[in-house]
């Protein structure tokens, strides 16, 4: 089976960073900036801007520390300072999205709902006509 590499709004990397951005904390945001290393001044900045956790992800994706293709390190991170668990959550199912089997999973279990739902329609059906 062929994957489609056009994904859904839901799953885009832009969409991961915005939720994400929504989620992280200031003090995630010091204690991530902390751990990457991000120079005080850097540092200052970013908490002092007025979106510290967009700020931060860009600062990360500049380091190639956060990349479309690969969050291990930010989950990594997320697990080592135990941060709030909803922003490792919401990595690590953007991290899953990415990979090709979880769409044939996907796809496969759609179409099996589907199936179900087509026969318990046609049973329906013939209920009905008696």
């Amino acid at each position: 089976m062929e994957v489609d590499t056009n994904r859904a709004e839901l799953f885009t990397y832009t969409h991961f960073k915005e939720k994400l951005a929504s989620t992280l904390q200031t003090d995630e945001c010091t204690k991530l900036a902390n751990f990457f290393k991000i120079p005080k001044d850097q540092t200052d900045t970013i908490l002092s801007s007025d979106k510290p956790s967009k700020y931060l992800l860009l600062v990360l994706e500049a380091k190639n520390i956060l990349q479309p293709n690969n969050v291990d390190r930010l989950i990594q991170a997320f697990d080592d300072l135990r941060t709030n668990p909803f922003c490792r959550h919401v990595a690590d199912i953007f991290q899953k999205t990415r990979s090709p089997s979880y769409y044939e999973e996907v796809t496969e279990k759609l179409e099996d709902e589907m199936k179900t739902l087509l026969m318990a329609s046609e049973e329906e059906g013939k209920e009905l006509k008696v």
